[in-house]
This record gives C-alpha cells, structure tokens and sequence, in this order.
C-alpha cells in the first residue's frame, strides 16, 4: 500500500511517496507549461460536445447535463464536429500528461512500487496507490489514466484511488451486516433528465441480493422543507444504510462542500447534513456513488466526514451516459466485485465498448476512499447468510440467557404450571366447556369423622382393621367391579382384627370383586398389606406426584392409578402412557419435558362421585352409589387430620385451579386429599386422555426466533409503529386463545403462554424503540 502525494509550487511538482513502516521516496518534476491549456481544450470540446449530444445525431432541447449551465448568449454558430474534436483534444491531453509522467526523475518511483508488487502474493490481484492531491487543479487531471505499471513486467494490478487532503474524522469501524444491503437513493429533480431510470437500474440490479433500495425524491405537491425533513429522516434512520445513490444535479462549492439539487430551485449544501451524515456514517453507511456532475468537492467533504468511499464524476455528464456507467457498476457490485473493481470494470466497458458512442467518459469516474478502510462489496449469501441474521444482540442475548434460565428452574415450571391450569379452570368454566353428560368413572368412599365417630374409634392411624372391614363388607354389597385401598395395611393389629378384614376380602371376591392394595416405599423397602389380607392381590404404590402423571416406570410395584386403570379395563393401553426418549432424557437433566400433566381444569363433579363412609354405613339406597357398577371404588382417607403414613401427611394444599372449584362449593375452600390426586390420574388413564406439555424452553427457542424474524421484518419494511402494535396485540390475544382451545382440543397439548409471549414482546421491544 502507498500513499502518493503531489503538490505544485510555482512550475514544479513534488511527487512524495510513503510506503511500509515510514519509508519515503521524494521526486521533483518541472510541470509542462501547456498541460493545464490542454486540460482545458478538452473540458471544453468535453462539454460543447455532450451539450450538443443526441442519439441520432440531432440537437436535443434542454440541458442533459447533470450539472447547472451556464447562462449562453444567442450567437449563431456554424455546426462544428466535437466528436472528433473531442477525440483530438483527449489523446493531445493523455499524450502529454503521460509524456511528462514517464521523465526520468520519476523512475525511482516507479521502481520501487514495481519491487513491491512482486512481493506481493499474486493471488492477492492487485497493489493499492493512494493519490493526493494538494490543489483543485491538479486534482482535475485524469490520474487514474496514468498506468504506474506499464513499464515494469507485473502480474499485479496497480490500482489508484484518491484521498482527500485533509481528513479530520476517522471512518467507522464498520461491522459486515449479516443481512442483505440496505440502499437509500436520493434523486434530484429536472423536467428535462430522467433521474427515475437511475432508481430503476439500482433495483433492477441488486434485486436478488439486496433489499429493495428506499428511494426519496421530489413530487409534485411536494414542499422543499418536507423533502429536506424525509432526507434528512433517512440518513439518521437507526437501522443504517450500506449504500447512498444520487442522481440528479450536482456542482461543486469549496466552501460548503459541494452540494446537490434536490427540487426545482432547491439545493441542499454538503455541509448543511454534515451531521446527519456522520450520523449515517456510525451507522454503517460504507459507500457512496453520486451519479451526477462536478463531485470532486462532494468526495472530499464526505471522507472528511467519515464515510469510507465515495465514487463521483469530477465532470459534467450526459443524462444518457450516467445510466450506461450506473448499469456497468451495479453489476460489478451484483457480480460480488468490490466498489473499486466495479467502478475500473465500468470505466473500461465505457472505453472499450461506448467510447465511439460516448467518447472521454471514460475519464470522469473518480473513486475516493478513506486509505485504511476494507473496499465494500456484496457478500454472497452463502446457506448460512439466514442463521447469521438471527444472531443475538447483546441484549437479547441476555433476554434469552434469563429465560432460558428461569424456564429451567422445577419451581418455576411449577408456578407457571399452576397458574395455567387455573387459566386453562377458568376459560372451561366461562364458556361451559366443563359440562359433560358422563357419569364420574371413580367413586371415593371417604373415611371421615363422622365414620369414626360412628364406630367411637379414638385412635385413627393406623385404622383400625375391623372398622375397615366393615366397610368393604358394606361396598361389596353393591357388587363393584374393582375396589382400590388407599391404605398401607402392613402394620400388624391384633388378630381377631386381622381375621376379620382377610374374611371381609375373601367374601368380597367370591362376589367378583378385584382388589387393588396400597403400597408405600420407605426406607429402600416396599410396604404392602400383609399376605394374610391381600389374598394374592395385586398392590399399587400410593406415591404420587402433584402436578404430574404417574406412568409405569421399572420396577416391582407400579403406580396404583396405573394398576387400577389395568385392572378395570381388560387390554386397556394408551401411547402417551409410555415415557418418549425425550421425557426420559429429560429426567436425566432434571427436567419434565412433554411429562403429561394432570388436568385440574376438569371440576370434581365430572372426576368422582365422592361419598361418605359414615353415611354409606348408615343409609341404603344413596344416590351417590346409582352408577357404582360403571365405577371403579376408592376406599381412602377423607380429610381427617390423622390420615396418612404418618398422621396428617395425606392432607395437602390443594393446586391453584383445585382451589378455584372448592371455592364455587366454600368461600373458604379446603385441601386436597391424596385419594383426589388419585382419582383425578385415574380419571384421565380411564378416559385415555393425557396432556402433553410443551416445554417453556422449547417455546422460548421457537418465539425468539420469530420474534426475531419479526424485528428484521420491521426493520426492513419500517410499518407504521401503530400498526406494529396493533399487529403484536392482536397476535398475543389469538396465542392465548389458540392455547386455550388446543388444550381443551382433542389433541390435548399445553402451550406455555407467559414466557414465550414476554421473549416476542422483550426482543420486539427494543426494535420498535430504536426504528420509531
């Protein structure tokens, strides 16, 4: 990489060249006498001829300059041949410009950049030169004609671009955006050029890889504050641009860095948007192409101000060739060129195809480039171009972090759980989704105290055998198919007592009645009733989760809802019954993922007929025993405060929806005993009905990434902020409902509601603040 610079005092030339860790090479030259005359000839033969320009070689109304004329008197003039005219003053200047460029005082010059280009890995394409110039003047004359590497056998291109001669802002380090190029054109206004062709070559080029550029322009009807208010919006627009287009008028003004026509008789100075453009500039704005005339002061005043790269013509230029040039360029960019290629890609096309046509444009094109900034080109969007997009901003990555966080913690899940159930409670009850003309499948006979106080029984744990007894006597007397005990008879009584419980269970399976026993695990140990009793009947274990289904697992004793729904059913069987990979996986982590769940949002009424056991001993006949033979019978404790394997322990807080239906029996509500989780799990395998949940944390992973889909949705198409939040309400509120409704589906899955919604609306949030 090196750094030329020339500045002219008197008639020499200083040409001082910097390269690699501060070496210098300084070279003095006489300037021709004549070059500047000859430059001049062929501005005027340049423009006199472009003036006059048509396709068909006829004079053509109006100015198709992309610069202001000036004002011209009316003498009559014979027609004159400025194409060739225009073509002798050309090789006149370059002959002489490169004549004087090839002294010998130069030729340490050119050696020294020769030396380093075979240095250079040849793969790496070309040798970067970086040209200022210290006066208006010299900064006219068409360097990039000049061919550093002609005299010397190099594989390397010898690429020149321009540095303004002061930079006081440095250029943004710029990150490559891993979305597709956000392009903003501005174009001027001319009743006369055809700007609007520009705009359509722009989107008819980069189309496929590029969003649809964002165009602004003057309009009839249109007041100039309210154009320079949209302009001025864009260039600040927080989501940044890539690339800036102008096409339109354009001249230069030393003083106010150039400036652009905008609207009829409206122009905006360069310096009037300096911070607006800075602005840009921090933003991610990299390259800018100003398809208009006279941008040497537009290109300074812009790397000045930070941008990276700026591309302008430092001459008036014909309506009809800007296009041709633009065309060539976008597909250099479309073709993953970098803008410097692009722009030598075009220039050559212009020389080596349209120079009879539209000769010495070729010449204008001038790219100038902030010296340690990469070139900016179009990436191609290879297959990872979409997963790259959605990488988290830091924020959102700590959003993200904290959710998945929480929805990991077991107290957490079972919050939330609880509070959608209950949800889940509510909805069934208010639109009467709750009513069901079946009989409850379970019966509960409730040991209470009235039972006790019946049978003036003080001592309640362990219960007495006889008392028991007597009550499956009094149940086996309705003839129920299959009778579970949700007690743990292992404890020995005496045997007077004994006897008569084992009698009271042989009598009743002689009627046809099955027994199904509680068993406890304690101590590494299983406890079940004592042989004596069970009379070869199978046990079931009494432990049960609160939230959560009891599926088999391996093991001696399954679960007791699990034996009586196999005993009642003769080959009875449901998938969902059986764990997946994943739930077992899911344990090893500690998780509960796609765990059925147990459905308290089914009332009481519609799970078991609950009855006494003093009121069953004392009255025949009970209503609540009218469906006994389509039941399965649980004898289990009732609420006593004595009850469990240890006393009070099969008394519980009953969950949060439970609360919601005994509060519609009590104001004052009540707990839940174990033979109500018992009869709720029992319920759901009879019914073969399971409800799979949706893990939060699967939720989450799949909301962020619509959500942020979403946000580069909105960042891409800018809807209006009232719509947006009309959009996320209005799809909360359908989620919602679409949970609801799939819970109560005959699928049976539950969708988590509250932590995908808040990932959506903290990842969406941010968004919506930095666009509006």
């Amino acid at each position: 990489m090196f750094y030329l610079r020339i500045h002219q005092e008197g008639q020499l030339c200083f040409f001082d060249l910097t390269w690699g860790q501060g070496q210098r090479l300084s070279r003095k030259l006489a300037f021709p006498d004549g070059l500047m005359a000859l430059y001049r000839d062929w501005q005027h033969a340049y423009l006199s001829f472009y003036h006059r320009y048509s396709p068909d070689l006829r004079p053509e109304s109006g100015d198709a300059l992309r610069g202001k004329a000036a004002a011209s008197g009316a003498i009559a003039t014979p027609e004159l041949d400025w194409h060739s005219r225009l073509v002798e003053a050309e090789t006149r200047l370059l002959l002489d410009f490169h004549r004087w460029l090839q002294q010998p005082e130069l030729f340490d010059l050119y050696t020294t950049i020769a030396q380093a280009s075979r240095s250079i890995a040849p793969d790496t394409g070309h040798l970067d030169v970086f040209l200022t110039c210290t006066s208006i003047e010299l900064a006219r004359l068409p360097w990039e004609s000049w061919e550093l590497g002609a005299s010397f056998a190099t594989n390397l291109k010898i690429r020149l671009a321009r540095v303004p001669l002061n930079i006081r802002h440095a250029a943004p380090i710029i990150r490559q955006r891993p979305q597709r190029p956000r392009i903003l054109v501005i174009l001027g206004s001319d009743e006369n050029l055809d700007f609007l062709a520009d705009w359509q070559q722009i989107d008819r080029s980069l189309k496929h890889i590029a969003d649809p550029p964002k165009r602004i322009g003057w309009e009839a009807g249109k007041s100039i504050d309210q154009l320079k208010a949209e302009i001025v919006a864009a260039l600040v627009d927080p989501q940044g641009w890539d690339l800036l287009f102008f096409a339109g008028h354009s001249d230069e003004n030393q003083l106010m860095g150039g400036e652009i026509s905008i609207a009829p008789h409206a122009s905006i100075r360069i310096r009037e948007i300096a911070p607006q453009l800075q602005i840009a500039c921090e933003n991610g704005l990299q390259f800018a192409l100003f398809n208009s005339c006279s941008g040497l002061d537009i290109a300074e005043s812009l790397i000045d101000l930070g941008l990276s790269q700026v591309a302008v013509m430092r001459e008036k230029i014909h309506d009809r060739v800007a296009p041709e040039f633009l065309m060539q360029f976008m597909q250099g960019l479309a073709d993953h060129k970098d803008v410097h290629e692009s722009l030598l890609a075009a220039c050559q096309f212009l020389r080596t195809e349209k120079n009879l046509t539209y000769p010495s444009v070729h010449l204008v094109p001038s790219l100038f480039r902030y010296p340690n900034a990469e070139l900016y080109r179009i990436e191609p969007l290879n297959r990872w171009h979409w997963l790259k997009q959605f990488t988290p901003k830091r924020y959102e990555a700590i959003a993200l972090f904290v959710l998945i966080l929480l929805s990991w913690q077991l107290p957490t899940q079972k919050w939330l759980l609880e509070r959608r159930v209950l949800t889940q409670a509510i909805y069934r009850q208010t639109t009467q989704r709750a009513i069901v003309n079946q009989p409850p499948p379970v019966l509960l006979v409730q040991v209470d105290d009235r039972f006790f106080d019946q049978k003036q029984i003080v001592d309640r744990n362990p219960i007495p055998y006889d008392a028991l007894a007597d009550l499956i006597n009094q149940v086996a007397a309705y003839h129920p198919k299959l009778i579970g005990v949700d007690y743990v008879l292992d404890r020995p009584q005496e045997p007077a007592k004994i006897d008569r419980l084992a009698a009271a269970v042989q009598n009743a399976q002689q009627k046809g009645v099955e027994f199904v026993f509680g068993a406890d695990y304690e101590q590494r140990n299983w406890h079940e009733a004592l042989p004596k009793i069970a009379n070869d009947s199978v046990s079931g274990s009494i432990l049960f989760r609160r939230n959560h289904m009891d599926l088999p697992f391996t093991g001696e004793i399954q679960p007791l809802t699990y034996v009586l729904a196999q005993q009642y059913q003769d080959n009875w069987q449901t998938d969902r019954t059986s764990r997946s990979p994943i739930t077992e996986f899911a344990y090893w982590l500690g998780q509960w993922w796609l765990d059925p769940i147990v459905d308290y949002s089914l009332p009481p009424d519609q799970i078991y007929t609950a009855v006494s056991a003093g009121k069953l001993l004392q009255q025949r006949n009970l209503p609540e025993l009218q469906n006994l033979a389509q039941q399965v019978v649980i004898i289990a404790p009732g609420g006593y405060s004595e009850a469990g394997t240890t006393p009070g322990s099969d008394n519980f807080t009953a969950p949060l929806a439970m609360q919601h239906w005994f509060e519609q029996e009590d104001p004052r509500g009540r707990e839940m005993t174990g033979a109500e989780f018992h009869a709720y799990k029992l319920h759901h395998l009879l019914r073969q009905r399971l409800i799979i949940p949706v893990p939060d944390l699967w939720m989450i992973l799949l909301t962020a990434g619509a959500a942020k889909g979403l946000a580069l949705l909105i960042q891409k198409r800018s809807p209006r902020r009232s719509t947006i939040l009309i959009s996320l309400i209005s799809g909360s509120v359908i989620y919602t409902f679409f949970s609801l409704e799939l819970y109560l589906a005959s699928i049976a899955i539950l969708l988590p509601i509250v932590l995908p919604l808040v990932t959506v609306w903290l990842l969406i949030l941010p968004t919506l603040k930095k666009q509006y």
